[in-house]
């Protein structure tokens, strides 16, 4: 995907199950387990289990809301095996809203110091809400932040949306079990926060990143920068206006390559638990 394609919407790292259909080079029809990486409004980088090609039209089906669309395969984000590969693609239905996720713009005059995907408690609509510290700091305290429901449109109650998880449990058991063994496993829940920070290696380089998901041990970043397994670095969380930055000690524990590009995503485990306030709402 083209900058301009990839960023006509905020990008979201998410798992979520997908099933895959299409047709292979023999001509012979597929359908395949699947799953995000990233995504935004307009398309996806997603992991299939099947060697495609650029220009290839295949059809998705979201395995949470069993929504459904057509897909075209950009570019391989990694080179393709047999096994399959990483895809970048992009839908080709304009009115295409397979994700079921409001990718909610910035009001004039808005300020926003992070982002996080939230569900309206009235009406189920899930949101990638803008948020500004206050609002942070009430939704890390009591797990609940009043915001504006265009589909209620009045300010209803939002809490940390968690997809895939619970709602996952509607899958047609077969396709959960395929899925359950080509997703990575997790020990915590995660929380899809995008909040700004600072990490500082060993000789004192600091590089300005952000999460992309949250969890009680720690958290994933990207960036273009070198980092090797187990190295120790200082995650440095800003303060709100009457409180100082954060630091916490914590390693880098795994790591992902894409070929085509130079940046990788991180895991970072820390050596205390984060956000402690909101560690029992994760």
């Amino acid at each position: 995907m083209t900058t301009s394609q990839t960023r006509r919407s905020d990008r979201l790292m998410l798992t979520i199950p997908l099933k895959v259909q299409g047709v292979d080079a023999d001509g012979q029809e597929f359908e395949i387990p699947a799953r995000t990486v990233i995504l935004n409004r307009h398309g996806a980088h997603v992991k299939i289990p099947r060697k495609l090609r650029a220009g290839q039209t295949v059809r998705l089906v979201n395995l949470v809301t069993s929504s459904k669309a057509e897909f075209r395969i950009v570019r391989p984000v990694s080179t393709p095996s047999e096994n399959g590969g990483d895809y970048g693609v992009e839908c080709t239905e304009p009115d295409g809203d397979i994700w079921q996720i409001e990718f909610a713009p910035l009001e004039n005059g808005e300020a926003a110091d992070a982002r996080a995907l939230l569900e309206c408690q009235i009406c189920r609509k899930i949101y990638l809400a803008h948020l500004t510290l206050g609002e942070l700091e009430t939704l890390r305290t009591y797990g609940v932040v009043g915001k504006s429901c265009a589909a209620c449109r009045t300010e209803t109650p939002l809490r940390y949306a968690d997809f895939g998880t619970v709602k996952l449990d509607t899958v047609d058991e077969g396709w959960k079990t395929l899925f359950s063994g080509f997703s990575r496993q997790r020990r915590h829940r995660r929380v899809c926060l995008q909040l700004p920070l600072g990490i500082r290696d060993g000789k004192g380089g600091v590089e300005v990143s952000k999460t992309e998901n949250v969890s009680k041990g720690g958290f994933c970043f990207t960036s273009e920068k070198e980092y090797h397994a187990g190295q120790g670095v200082t995650v440095v969380f800003r303060g709100g206006t009457f409180s100082r930055n954060v630091e916490v000690p914590a390693q880098i524990v795994w790591q992902q390559r894409f070929e085509k590009n130079n940046r990788k995503i991180y895991g970072i485990q820390c050596e205390r638990l984060i956000a402690p306030r909101e560690t029992a709402r994760f």
